[in-house]
């Protein structure tokens, strides 16, 4: 049967795009890439499209507008495909959903809130960060109980070389695949220290990725065409140097605008600003068939209604555009996570996944007429057989809201909303299946073991 869907897209099109991928590649070839990896820029010289000069990487324009040209892809087809989300985002506080007290997080919390994710079905990266482990071996230990204690999550950044020996170690015994991205910096620099771990672990590597997160009217033009400009130049500068650095690689590449607040200094996720530069996001990398992934995220200091009512606008925005995967569910400003948020976002969720189905519509179908004969009979569709055919497929019941009058709740002596969540975490919070059999993990013990005696 034939849905009618919802769909919104922003108002720019392809001459748009066109312009942006030229003011890119003038900045590649005016302004370049700053590097300041002796090591990287020796291995770059002598390429018949890059010049060097003064810890900058020039990029010949008409050779960037090939590339680019040969990234162009059409978008997956995503209008019935079903939401993804993920958690995670690495937090360094935590919203306590006993007490509501904001605190650092301790192992303890981390293996909840891995446990919960877990039990959900979600997948991403911890969502918290001990801050009772000793700094050395938090990345380690993140990848170990990731991998321990869930089938999706998998460990956080790779700082140092020492560290990444020993995680590169513990995932040969796990054969789990881990990932080192290239983070560009505003504006048009690389990430020096982070390119000196990919080339020293590259042939670890499976693939390469690289991401920019500039910040408009802070590290880039407040304007769309400058932001997008220089989000693209960082985008298919780091490709083309991961390309020409690492050609039996395949690269990845993507970005994340965030909003700024020049009112408060800080970046301003969650405003009407940040979900138009979001939309621009999407009308950029669709280009390159890329759709990106949207972040549940909110200025919002606490589980509120600010928090509910920013989240839920971006969601839905995102999704009308064409969107389906969804980050860092449970995190509040970028900064803590909530196991609280996290169930809200999950039933955001799916009310922007019911939206996306719309409305069964069949015009084949005579049986209407004689549904509404039926229902005249009886007084009420209530009664109408088919009534309840439809139900089961048009509409849906939510796992933690509720919809009922006033009179209703008070007659049923309701829980609150509130409540209604910390009975939903206490049912979710089980020790997890065996996942590693006890020879993987004794053999991450001792890795472990051995990394604490060298590195603290």
């Amino acid at each position: 049967m034939r849905h009618v869907e919802l769909r919104t897209v922003i108002e720019i099109n392809q001459k748009d795009i066109d312009a942006v991928e030229n003011m890119a590649a003038q900045l590649l070839d005016k302004v370049g890439l700053g590097l300041d990896l002796h090591e990287g820029l020796q291995r770059l010289a002598g390429h018949p499209y890059t010049r060097l000069k003064n810890n900058r990487v020039f990029f010949d324009g008409d050779y960037i507008l090939e590339i680019l040209a040969s990234l162009h892809r059409p978008l997956p087809e995503s209008a019935n495909h079903p939401l993804r989300v993920s958690a995670g985002g690495g937090a360094l506080d935590i919203l306590d959903h006993r007490t509501s007290e904001l605190r650092k997080p301790s192992m303890d919390d981390l293996l909840l809130t891995l446990r919960v994710c877990d039990r959900l079905g979600l997948g991403g990266d911890p969502p918290v960060i001990p801050a009772d482990v000793p700094m050395p071996l938090r990345e380690l230990i993140l990848f170990r109980l990731a991998w321990e204690n869930t089938q999706e999550f998998t460990g956080r950044d790779i700082t140092t070389l020492a560290s990444g020996e020993y995680i590169f170690e513990m995932a040969q015994v796990t054969r789990k695949p881990v990932n080192i991205p290239l983070y560009l910096i505003n504006p048009l620099r690389v990430n020096s220290e982070n390119l000196a771990l990919i080339l020293h672990f590259a042939d670890r590597l499976p693939s390469l990725s690289l991401s920019t997160m500039p910040m408009p009217g802070a590290t880039a033009p407040l304007l769309a065409p400058g932001y997008l400009a220089q989000t693209l130049a960082e985008m298919i500068g780091g490709y083309t140097l991961l390309s020409i650095l690492f050609p039996e690689k395949r690269v990845l590449f993507g970005s994340k605008v965030l909003a700024f607040n020049p009112y408060s200094g800080s970046i301003a996720c969650g405003s009407p600003e940040s979900l138009l530069q979001g939309q621009m996001e999407i009308a950029l990398l669709s280009r390159y068939g890329i759709l990106p992934t949207h972040f549940f995220w909110s200025m919002a200091g606490s589980c509120d209604l600010q928090a509910a009512a920013e989240r839920m606008a971006g969601v839905l925005m995102g999704a009308l555009a064409g969107v389906r995967s969804f980050g860092v569910a449970g995190r509040l400003q970028g900064e803590a996570f909530s196991l609280e948020m996290l169930l809200i976002d999950l039933e955001i969720a799916a009310y922007v996944e019911r939206l996306l189905q719309g409305q069964a519509w069949d015009m084949q179908d005579t049986a209407w007429l004689s549904e509404i004969q039926e229902a005249i009979r009886a007084g009420t569709f209530l009664g109408v057989s088919s009534t309840a055919e439809h139900y089961r497929q048009e509409i849906t019941k939510p796992a933690l809201f509720t919809r009922m009058t006033l009179s209703q709740r008070q007659a049923n002596d309701e829980k609150s909303l509130r409540e209604r969540i910390q009975e939903r975490l206490q049912s979710l919070n089980i020790p997890p299946p065996e996942y590693l059999s006890p020879e993987v993990k004794a053999e991450l013990s001792r890795i472990c073991r051995h990394a604490e005696m060298h590195l603290c």
